[in-house]
């Protein structure tokens, strides 16, 4: 469908009218919605969104084993719409709802400018089926969520640049910088598809030259963009010992076993088949129950999706199809670097870790059954496959703000309503600890956390940055919370955040005033008397 103008400009205005619309959202939702009370990883995600907002930050999301992931470019996608919120949490639904919508609009732009019409439609009906299935994906903004539809942006664009279109080659680069950054568990994804295309842009210019200043714009842009993106990052590695690179590499150089073969075969088929699953969720950050048999029945599909993709591959060699070759040799590319990237998981494999995969293997799919299609079909039908291309994309990114407003609307019936559970404790002891604060005229406060509840003591920082100036935490949580919560001497007041079950085992009380109204968690408050000179 490379010849058709028309299509292209439906996507651009389609773009267009989303942006505009996710502005008005975010407009709307800034006086319209009361706060939310965000605990565990999406606090922490939003106090380095807040560390973006209020000067630099150079890190990305925080990990389980002591580093972070490797740079900030997410936090600083999301900065615009929390700034313009108010520092409402749920700017970064919608932020997340922004990224989501410019991923699938870009899906659909880039198959209807490279693809077939029976590919396209096949393609973009399947990721219409895919977001119905999982329909919170479009505003979570978890990282592990985020970055699913951004990785199936990422197989086209490489697979665009395969074929022979440079234009593509900087938006690759900023997308595949966005899922490392994000989400290190795509770094192998990123980089071999990467290099994958790359061979074959530089095989395809070998024998169809480019003008020569065509070809050095684009790399000029490419690598002045790549430098751009990762000099966050460069600045942290060279300014701190060791820095987070440096951490990340000592990680993943330590000895360790990985995953057995039979272990990755069954996460990379549930994966690659996950969108015929009876039931399709979101991951929550819990260990996966594999099955025990050596292959599963979904890793057999996995790999007669892979041999299916390599058979269409060399057919579309022979017959010099460059875009179905590409498409469908990075769709292999892309699950082998999956299946990789698996048997190096050094601990149990959580249902987040490779849970993108579920999007590039629904995409796989369809790609094989547009290429076997538009093979079988040939010429006949085309004007009505071009048409059902275009009636699709319409519909799916019709579907798509549908989805995207509704999570929205239920996001803001929640910060209406009467918060409960962990929101409630959060909410609570928040305004427990900035009361006390007032009373006492304390600026900075400081917090020792004497809690197993880690998720609530998130929040409850949370709601105190978001009203002043960062708190301070003691120095084993720095690396945790960010520099912005180090001890700087102004420290004036002292919290003592502990549970029942914290307490029971103290030899005796922390010292100062308890806090009262406070639900799950006990608060003591002292001053803090500077010392003497």
């Amino acid at each position: 469908m490379a010849t058709v103008s028309r299509p292209i400009l439906i996507t651009a205005l389609a773009a267009t009218a989303s942006g505009l619309g996710v502005a008005g959202l975010t407009a709307f939702f800034r006086w319209a919605s009361a706060d939310l009370y965000p605990v565990s990883d999406q606090a922490i995600l939003e106090i380095y969104t807040l560390h973006a907002v209020r000067g630099f930050w150079a890190l990305g999301p925080y990990s389980q084993f002591g580093w972070h992931h490797p740079g900030p470019l997410y936090f600083y996608l999301l900065a615009p719409f929390y700034a313009l919120s108010g520092h409402k949490t749920i700017a970064l639904h919608i932020g997340a709802f922004a990224i989501n919508m410019l991923s699938l609009c870009g899906i659909v732009y880039l198959l209807i400018r490279n693809a077939s019409a029976a590919v396209t439609c096949l393609a973009v009906l399947m990721m219409g089926f895919y977001l119905s299935r999982l329909e919170p994906v479009m505003t979570s903004y978890w990282n592990p969520h985020i970055v699913i539809l951004p990785s199936a942006l990422y197989l086209l664009l490489c697979a665009s640049v395969g074929a022979g279109h440079r234009a593509a080659l900087p938006a690759s680069i900023a997308v595949g910088t966005f899922l490392v950054q994000t989400h290190i568990s795509l770094a192998p994804y990123v980089v071999l598809l990467g290099c994958g295309a790359l061979v074959a842009a530089i095989r395809s210019t070998i024998f169809s030259p480019p003008s020569d200043r065509s070809l050095r714009r684009t790399l000029i842009a490419s690598l002045a963009l790549l430098l751009l993106l990762w000099l966050p990052p460069i600045v942290e590695q060279a300014t701190h010992s060791p820095g987070n690179i440096t951490r990340v590499a000592r990680f993943f150089a330590a000895p360790s076993s990985g995953q057995s073969l039979r272990t990755a075969m069954a996460v990379w088929g549930d994966m690659v088949c996950g969108v015929f699953r009876r039931q399709l969720d979101l991951p929550e950050g819990v260990p996966l129950q594999l099955e025990v048999e050596s292959i599963t029945s979904t890793g057999l599909g996995a790999i007669a999706q892979a041999l299916l993709l390599a058979a269409l591959c060399l057919d579309a060699y022979r017959r010099q199809d460059s875009s179905s070759c590409a498409l469908t040799a990075a769709g292999l590319l892309a699950s082998l670097a999956a299946l990789w990237s698996i048997t190096r998981v050094q601990s149990l494999v959580g249902d987040y870790t490779i849970f993108w995969l579920s999007a590039v293997g629904a995409l796989n799919w369809a790609v094989g059954g547009g290429v076997m299609l538009a093979r079988l079909t040939g010429p006949r039908l085309r004007m009505l496959q071009r048409v059902a291309a275009l009636g699709a994309s319409a519909l799916v990114i019709w579907l798509g703000i549908h989805l995207g407003i509704d999570q929205l609307k239920r996001e803001r019936r929640q910060g209406l309503l009467r918060q409960r559970d962990s929101a409630r404790v959060v909410q609570l002891a928040a305004a427990a600890i900035l009361d006390d604060m007032q009373r006492a005229h304390a600026h900075r406060p400081l917090f020792h956390l004497s809690t197993a509840d880690w998720t609530a003591a998130a929040g409850i920082l949370l709601q105190v940055y978001k009203r002043g100036s960062p708190p301070a935490v003691d120095p084993d949580l720095v690396t945790w919370f960010g520099e912005p919560f180090a001890r700087n001497g102004q420290e004036d007041r002292s919290f003592v955040i502990t549970d029942a079950a914290t307490q029971a085992r103290l030899r005796e009380l922390p010292a100062g005033d308890s806090l009262p109204g406070v639900e799950r968690l006990y608060i003591y408050a002292s001053p803090i008397v500077p010392p003497a000179r």
